[in-house]
C-alpha cells in the first residue's frame, strides 16, 4: 500500500504461494527509496515466515511506525476506539 505494488508477484496462485513462503521482502526497488526505515521494519514483521515471531494486530498497532511523522503525515489518525474496533474485527 506504502508504494502501490505487492510485496509477491506470480502468474498463478501456486507460482503467488510459492514466493510468500519462501521468498524475503525486499526493499531494493526504486519505490521504497522515500519509505521510511520504519515503516519497512514493520511491513518486514508483519510479514515475517515464522509465525511465532510474526506481529499481532496488536504488536502492529504498538509498533514505532505510528509514532512517526511518516505516519501522521499519512493523514491517518487512529483513537483508542478506532484501535479497538480492529482489534475487535480481528478476533471475530
Amino acid at each position: 500500500m506504502l508504494v502501490c505494488d505487492f510485496p509477491f508477484n506470480g502468474d498463478s496462485v501456486e507460482q503467488l504461494s510459492r514466493e510468500i513462503k519462501k521468498k524475503e521482502v525486499e526493499f531494493t526497488k526504486n519505490e521504497f527509496k522515500n519509505v521510511s526505515k520504519e515503516a519497512k521494519d514493520l511491513i518486514s514483521k508483519l510479514l515475517e515466515k515464522n509465525k511465532d515471531k510474526r506481529y499481532s494486530i496488536q504488536d502492529a498497532l504498538n509498533h514505532e511506525w505510528f509514532k512517526t511523522n511518516d505516519f501522521k503525515e499519512s493523514n491517518i489518525e487512529l483513537d483508542d476506539s478506532q484501535k479497538n474496533r480492529i482489534l475487535r474485527s480481528f478476533n471475530d
